[in-house]
């Protein structure tokens, strides 16, 4: 028993809530039935062995248990309800459905699931049928709430999409849209897109809008793309900024056919290509003509940027682009071609930062003719080879020249010629430690090794084959 009325009431610090930290005042009538352990009779419903309160906002339920040991719950009741529930208690929540589901609903939208105590006459489910069949859409007794509102703003937007697409929430709006499968709704936003293509090109939003419905495109759509663009239309879209350049990159990547090919033609002509190939968003976006069109297309690519090889190979975004050639296109090609176009200039082309990047690609994928014409250049003139052997970057093409040649005549060959040149370059330790790797030096590599340890020192200037790759990530975007 509690020594006071003060103690009696519901101990709110269990539970840390601090409305119930005041104690409950009980009426005097209850509280001398609380202490001898009776229930009044007032308070007693025999038709469902409850025990009730009018007034008060707790219940409790006979059980057999201790007055003491009762649950409370906060509720309302009114009498209306008593009668219509016939005195049955309520629950904590009035509004909960009388068959409760521990499952939650799937998506916030309002779904035929809810009570008929909450919203009346329950409405009819929605169909599973997928929004883009606008036949299985239309014979639905019941309107589909997302969809019709998704046409009912389209239908606001006709003759304004190009301008909408340019806002963030005009182009989320689209995107939901295209999301469709509509081909009407695909068509007049095409064909508006289309009409102020050169204002749309030039928002990040409006970008956004055109790469996604590049992806829903068909081949009619490509044509009459393809017929609309002009070549200054095409630079722009190259070289303007990176949300341009993926509309592009986008468009090759997603549509592989010949029906690109004016496409190709327009950033060709009049040697465009090569401008584009020395921005730092348009030589992105010639790797990705290279890497993703067909062959024919990537050949018209190959030949109109070829003549100035000599030129892209020492151009910081350039360089990149010959790079990319060098993988994708066929090795007998591009040994011709490189041995036509960079024929008198692969000394200077080696000895430069990001050409030396290039040659050693070139070197690495080089035919049998090539290497010969590399080898009488670079290596058998002695004014070129120790110009190559005291350069920075240019050590580094020697030094994929003697992989190239391991093994072969030549390359004992240069071996030979390059021996007495160690010692005096301070970048000789790099080529030893190649020569050793490859097992091509014989006696030298230790008499160099032991001139090295008495004190000359050596300059060790970074460089990496390597290198392409992260610097193309970190000069050309991120994206490359």
């Amino acid at each position: 028993m509690y020594a006071s009325n003060q103690n009696y009431g519901y101990n709110g610090a269990q539970n840390n809530c601090q409305q119930y930290n005041q104690p409950m005042m009980m009426q005097p009538e209850l509280l001398q039935c609380y202490n001898n352990n009776q229930y009044p009779n007032q308070y007693h419903t025999p038709n469902n062995g409850e025990w009730q309160h009018p007034t008060t906002p707790w219940t409790t339920t006979h059980t057999g248990g201790s007055f003491r040991e009762r649950n409370a719950s906060i509720t309302s009741l009114g009498s209306a309800a008593q009668q219509q529930d016939g005195g049955k208690r309520y629950r904590h929540n009035p509004y909960a459905s009388s068959e409760a589901s521990s499952t939650p609903p799937a998506s916030p939208l309002m779904s035929a699931s809810h009570s008929h105590d909450h919203f009346g006459e329950a409405s009819s489910s929605f169909s599973a049928a997928p929004v883009y069949d606008p036949s299985v859409m239309m014979s639905q007794e019941a309107p589909m709430p997302v969809a019709n509102s998704l046409e009912d703003q389209f239908n606001n937007l006709v003759g304004n999409i190009a301008q909408t697409a340019c806002s963030a929430r005009g182009r989320t709006m689209l995107l939901n849209i295209i999301r469709m499968q509509h081909l009407d709704k695909i068509q007049v936003i095409f064909e508006e897109l289309c009409a102020s293509f050169g204002h749309v090109i030039s928002d990040p939003q409006g970008c956004h809008v055109l790469r996604f419905i590049v992806e829903y495109l068909q081949e009619s759509h490509i044509d009459a793309l393809c017929q609309m663009l002009t070549p200054a239309l095409v630079y722009d879209m190259c070289t303007l900024s990176q949300h341009s350049r993926r509309v592009l990159q986008c468009l090759v990547e997603h549509h592989k056919t010949a029906r690109l090919q004016p496409l190709v033609e327009l950033i060709c002509a009049n040697g465009q290509a090569i401008a584009i190939a020395k921005t730092q968003q348009g030589c992105i976006a010639i790797m990705r003509l290279l890497e993703n069109v067909i062959t024919p297309l990537k050949e018209i690519v190959f030949h109109s940027i070829a003549p100035a090889f000599a030129d892209l190979s020492v151009d910081q975004f350039g360089n990149y682009t010959v790079q990319t050639a060098i993988q994708t296109m066929d090795r007998v090609l591009l040994s011709n071609t490189f041995e036509q176009v960079l024929f008198g200039q692969f000394v200077s082309v080696s000895c430069n930062k990001f050409g030396s990047n290039v040659m050693e690609k070139i070197v690495q994928g080089a035919t049998p003719s090539l290497i010969r014409v590399l080898l009488n250049e670079l290596c058998y003139e002695s004014l070129n080879l120790q110009k190559l052997v005291n350069d920075g970057y240019g050590n580094f093409v020697i030094q994929a020249m003697l992989e190239a040649t391991a093994g072969t005549p030549e390359g004992r060959r240069l071996c030979e010629t390059i021996r007495p040149l160690l010692q005096s370059s301070p970048f000789g330790h790099k080529i030893d430690a190649k020569l050793r790797s490859k097992r091509l030096f014989g006696p030298m590599a230790s008499d160099y090794s032991r001139s090295a340890s008495t004190g000359t020192g050596h300059s060790t200037m970074g460089h990496s084959t390597t290198s392409s790759a992260a610097s193309t990530s970190s000069t050309c975007g991120s994206n490359h």
